[in-house]
């Protein structure tokens, strides 16, 4: 990787975050009298992401990047209503042909929409949410990728159970909307129950079933994976149930949640299991230091391939940990340091996998 062309992908992400501070000036100064006149409210927001990306694989070949994204948008709210358009701007110093390659979700070098949705509030703890957006989901990264957002239809909901208790549950239907134009389609439900949230100590249990159909896009844009393939298509299907199960507490002023995530794939007779460990010390989005580790051991059909956190190299068919350490200069500013050690179930040796990323929420 060319240390200039890492300068010069830098330098356009941080023009593309100066030109939507820019519009969040002139947003500001067109739409204050309507504000100040209304109940509603016109509001910019985004996030950007510079990272090092360094894997060294048990073969000759070898991998360093720097990837970088700036995503910005407006969100305009009124008593029940929610509107939000937002874009991303994708840069890399490696190119968009060796996306499918290195197993990304992400391309490379690009301008696409990052959200588009409207949500009606029927109450303070009801939502019904049509368009594309962030999954509202509560998966771990063995099942999700939070950097994909679906596009579809949700009804999400909360209520007080037991005095102290919550309830919350979501139903949805999607188009897959991967980056690297694979769309099949995603229902989910999902049901959480909150044990005295907020406490000093809390638990959550939450349960979920995800049922994926049209698996022909994913095989023809080439991201099979590491998920069982015959003549270039799926041979499984994917209609998995995934149960988490968390606990919090704090250590002085110091939280920590430990969590262990289950999933079982119905559409597989085989290799149809997954398992994920982790526990984390601090948040450093918050400011201050966070520490975590995670362990995960996912059977080749337990998930779909495609549609996993890609910040592990292996998606399916592997076993690995990763420990790392972050620390927030600020309330919305924040660098990480992983490291993933990983083996694919056919190999005897482990790659190892550097990524340092720099974030900051605006």
């Amino acid at each position: 990787m060319g240390f200039g062309k890492f300068l010069k992908v830098t330098a356009y992400l941080l023009a593309g975050v100066l030109v939507c501070a820019g519009s969040d000036v002139l947003a500001q100064d067109l739409f204050e009298d309507e504000q100040a006149a209304s109940d509603s409210e016109l509001e910019w927001f985004g996030d950007m992401q510079l990272r090092y990306d360094k894997v060294d694989f048990p073969t000759p070949r070898k991998l360093e990047r720097g990837r970088g994204r700036v995503r910005a948008g407006f969100r305009y709210l009124s008593d029940s209503i929610e509107f939000v358009v937002a874009a991303k701007l994708h840069g890399g110093t490696d190119d968009n042909s060796d996306n499918i390659r290195n197993l990304d979700n992400e391309v490379s070098n690009d301008f696409n929409l990052a959200q588009l949705y409207v949500s009606w509030w029927a109450n303070a703890q009801t939502e019904v949410r049509a368009g594309k957006s962030e999954f509202q989901a509560v998966l771990t990264p063995m099942v999700w990728d939070r950097d994909i957002a679906p596009a579809g239809l949700s009804l999400q909901s909360r209520k007080s159970v037991r005095e102290f208790d919550e309830i919350e549950w979501l139903v949805g239907y999607y188009s897959g909307e991967h980056e690297l134009d694979s769309k099949p389609n995603l229902g989910i439900a999902q049901v959480g129950w909150l044990i005295q949230p907020g406490a000093p100590q809390w638990g959550e249990i939450t349960a979920s079933y995800l049922a994926f159909d049209s698996l022909n896009t994913v095989s023809a844009s080439g991201i099979g994976r590491t998920n069982s393939q015959a003549g270039g298509f799926l041979t499984e299907d994917y209609r998995m149930l995934d149960l988490q199960m968390a606990y919090h507490w704090r250590s002085g002023q110091f939280p920590w949640v430990a969590r262990l995530d289950l999933i079982h794939n119905f559409g597989a007779d085989d290799e149809n299991d997954g398992v994920r460990a982790e526990l984390i010390g601090g948040n450093a989005p918050a400011g201050g230091w966070e520490v975590g580790v995670a362990w995960q051991r996912v059977q080749r059909d337990a998930v779909l391939a495609a549609f996993n956190e890609d910040d592990w190299w292996f998606p399916s068919r592997m076993r690995g940990v990763m420990p790392w350490v972050s620390y927030g200069f600020q309330e919305g500013l924040w660098l990480r340091g992983a490291v993933f050690i990983e083996r694919r179930d056919d190999q005897p040796e482990s790659l190892e996998r550097i990524l340092v990323d720099l974030n900051w929420e605006f």
